[in-house]
């Protein structure tokens, strides 16, 4: 149906912060997102869309929610597992991924990507302080951290949405990208492929700039979007709550769509610091089945307002 129109106080003042203490000193901050509609999605006209970007339609987000400023870092989940004993798929091994073998996947040398039965959060294969995101983290272990914050804060913390991610991902903007249609020349917006990637990394697409990282960077070191989020363009891919479909459900309802009942693999969105122009757009979608872990893959956290 028609979607209705948002509302004065919906629109109203936006950005109030929610901090969270997550013990010894670590906190964990979201940012209000105001509710608000937007065209999910893809045109065809997009230069780089995928098939699975559409069809683009009109979505409304119907009240305001909280979203993670920043994608969930080393220090966080360090707390987390330091204050459970939580152990990690990729320490422990864990069906059905790679037969239950321990490790995940990382990048080699030569830029191609393999599995490493010694890669897990702890040793990603290079150097991470506390202040980047955690990465080799598999839906479970995400789930895992969300019910222990929401245990330990008192807060419903979850995944956000597919919908509620490309909504605030977008920051208010239809373009490409959050900041506009053409490509980073800055090197402030995104930590992508780059230059600094392609001097380890020959022979991939890259934006033609500098942002000075061939991996992860800390969270916060680029510009913020729109709604005040930080690295919803590269960094680390993000899981959403979501299972994939190939195209957008259009039996989802226009208002609040939650995905499909059951699948096989979860929706990840964002990009990544090895991404290529095409895949850190606001529309990219991209899959993985719950049980894999990889340098590429983090997740930021949602809660209801």
């Amino acid at each position: 149906g028609e979607i209705p129109k948002q509302t004065a106080s919906e629109s109203a003042q936006y950005g109030k912060t929610l901090t969270l203490n997550l013990g010894e000193g670590v906190t964990l901050e979201l940012i209000l997102i105001p509710a608000g509609e937007f065209m999910m999605g893809s045109p065809e006209s997009e230069e780089g869309r995928s098939d699975n970007e559409g069809p683009q339609r009109r979505v409304r987000i119907s009240g305001p929610f909280y979203m993670g400023k920043h994608e969930v870092t080393v220090g966080q989940f360090r707390r987390f597992v330091a204050a459970t004993g939580y152990v990690t798929d990729a320490e422990k091994g864990g069906q059905p991924f790679e037969d239950g073998k321990r490790g995940g996947y990382v990048v080699q040398p030569d830029g191609s990507w393999g599995f490493d039965e010694q890669a897990s959060w702890q040793n990603p294969g290079f150097e991470q302080g506390d202040d980047h995101p955690v990465v080799l983290i598999s839906w479970a272990d995400a789930t895992a951290f969300i019910h222990w914050l929401s245990q330990s804060s008192g807060k419903k913390i979850r995944f956000p949405t597919e919908a509620e991610w490309e909504y605030a991902a977008r920051g208010k903007t239809t373009t490409r990208f959050w900041w506009g249609d053409d490509e980073d020349r800055t090197g402030r917006v995104a930590n992508v492929a780059d230059r600094s990637f392609g001097r380890r990394f020959a022979d991939q697409p890259i934006m033609d700039m500098d942002d000075g990282f061939v991996f992860t960077s800390p969270v916060g070191r680029f510009r913020p979007n729109g709604f005040g989020l930080f690295d919803t363009s590269g960094n680390v891919w993000e899981w959403c709550s979501d299972w994939y479909r190939a195209d957008f459900d259009t039996d989802d309802p226009a208002i609040d769509p939650t995905g499909p009942a059951s699948g096989t693999h979860r929706v990840m969105r964002g990009g990544s610091w090895d991404s290529a122009p095409k895949g850190c757009r606001s529309a990219t979608r991209y899959r993985g089945g719950p049980s894999i872990r990889s340098l590429r893959v983090g997740f930021r956290v949602a809660a209801g307002a």
